[in-house]
C-alpha cells in the first residue's frame, strides 16, 4: 500500500513539475507578445505624430497652391 501511494505521490510531483516548466514557458511567451505588441503601438504613434506635426504644413501648401493656382488663372483671361 505505502509503495502504490510513494508512486502515486512521486508521479503527481512529476506531472506537477511539468505543468509548471509549461506555465512558465507560456508566461514568457506572453511577455515576448506583449512586449512586440507595446513596440508596434509605439511605431504607430511615432507615425500618428509625425503626420499629425506635418497636415499643417501641407495644408497651407495646398492653400499657396489654390491662390496660385486662381492668381495664373486670372492673368491668363487678361491676356487674352
Amino acid at each position: 500500500m505505502v509503495i502504490i501511494i510513494s508512486s502515486l505521490l512521486g508521479l503527481f510531483l512529476l506531472l506537477a513539475i511539468v505543468l509548471i516548466v509549461l506555465t512558465i514557458r507560456l508566461v514568457n511567451n506572453l511577455r515576448r507578445v506583449t512586449q512586440k505588441a507595446e513596440n508596434i503601438v509605439s511605431s504607430a504613434e511615432s507615425v500618428s505624430e509625425l503626420f499629425r506635426k506635418s497636415s499643417v504644413p501641407l495644408s497651407f501648401l495646398r492653400f499657396a497652391n489654390g491662390v496660385a493656382n486662381v492668381v495664373s488663372h486670372k492673368d491668363g483671361q487678361k491676356e487674352k
